[in-house]
């Protein structure tokens, strides 16, 4: 699962461990990838997801193109596709078919998803002009925003849990060296509290989303707005860092001192924060550890346990449905079993 964003992590933190760190051109274009493996994620969830709740048929144009658009978008940044290999790679020093492939994305989002182009979707503020974009559009997005409105489930899962900030190297790595280091990946908290890392808390401060939280806080409306908000930015993101050599993220952020061998990294997975560490013995790994969003997200003390506890329902059967929606929209990274007691 997500598997560009977790083979970047391995690559960033090995090299930092090994003291060989990739040239920053190598990094932003590894990161632009792990963005385009994000929106062919998003662009699955939605027509799988949504079009599963409203009882449609899948595209499977869509599906297919989303997965054709990730894997030449990664053969125009690295043709021999060596996009891990540790200290660099084999970067294309003309992107143009990256390019193109970034164009087959707008103009896929704008047939499929908006029926606009994102950028104009993007000038969206306020709640009564996303309901008209809903009520207007054809796509299993728009109808999927109709239907919640009408099923009165906006507000679905609202609760009050802090959004994960980027963690300081230096405690990190503590918590990593700490007797109860297991216990910390297993059930991960920050100061004491459990955490939420999502797309939703990435785009929590874009206008629309603070207009949809004052009335429905985190709740099911503002998540899948949050995941159109997001995949509408991605094209204009990947234009930037190809052409401008702007950072989509900055992986040395929040970095402190650690101990020579150590490795650690954290980026933007489609689900949420994914952390690696590793620690080396001349040249061999010794341990390895993973941190998924999901052991944020799914927390006992989490976002979706909370927002769980608030929901009411007057069937097994609307409690089930209800549920099954919370737990898409905050997306776990592995298949899940739902038992109603």
């Amino acid at each position: 699962v997500c598997g560009t964003a977790q083979g970047c992590a391995a690559a960033e933190a090995l090299e930092q461990a090994m003291g060989e760190p990739a040239h920053p051109e190598i990094v932003r274009a590894r990161r632009a990838v792990v963005w385009a493996e994000i929106a062919r994620e998003h662009l699955w969830r939605i027509e799988l997801d949504w079009s599963g709740y409203l009882g449609i048929a899948q595209r499977k144009t869509t599906l297919a193109a989303a997965a054709d658009f990730m894997h030449q978008f990664k053969k125009g940044l690295f043709p021999i596709d060596d996009i891990f290999e540790p200290g660099g790679g084999g970067l294309n020093e003309t992107p143009d078919e990256a390019l193109a492939q970034v164009d087959e994305l707008e103009n896929l989002l704008r047939r499929d998803i908006f029926s606009e182009s994102p950028e104009n979707w993007l000038a969206l503020g306020t709640e009564g002009q996303l309901d008209y974009w809903a009520s207007s559009g054809a796509s299993s997005a728009a109808g999927m925003l109709k239907r919640v409105a009408e099923d009165g489930l906006s507000g679905l899962g609202q609760a009050e849990v802090s959004s994960l900030p980027l963690l300081p190297m230096d405690e990190l790595e503590d918590r990593f060296r700490a007797t109860d280091a297991e216990a910390f990946i297993e059930q991960p908290t920050w100061q004491g509290n459990a955490m939420e890392t999502t797309g939703y808390t990435r785009q929590i401060e874009h206008p629309l989303l603070r207009n949809l939280g004052k009335r429905y806080g985190n709740g099911l409306k503002p998540r899948l707005t949050a995941r159109l908000i997001e995949i509408a930015k991605i094209p204009g993101r990947l234009r930037s860092a190809i052409q401008e050599g702007e950072s989509l993220e900055d992986p040395t952020a929040g970095c402190g001192s650690l101990v020579p061998g150590t490795g650690i990294s954290q980026l933007e997975a489609s689900r949420g924060r994914l952390i690696h560490r590793v620690e080396l013995d001349e040249g061999v790994v010794r341990r390895y550890r993973i941190l998924a969003p999901t052991e944020w997200n799914f927390h006992r003390r989490g976002v979706l346990v909370r927002g769980l506890s608030a929901i009411e329902s007057q069937s097994i059967e609307a409690l089930r449905r209800k549920t099954d929606l919370l737990i898409s929209a905050i997306d776990p990274c592995v298949g899940y079993s739902l038992e109603i007691a």
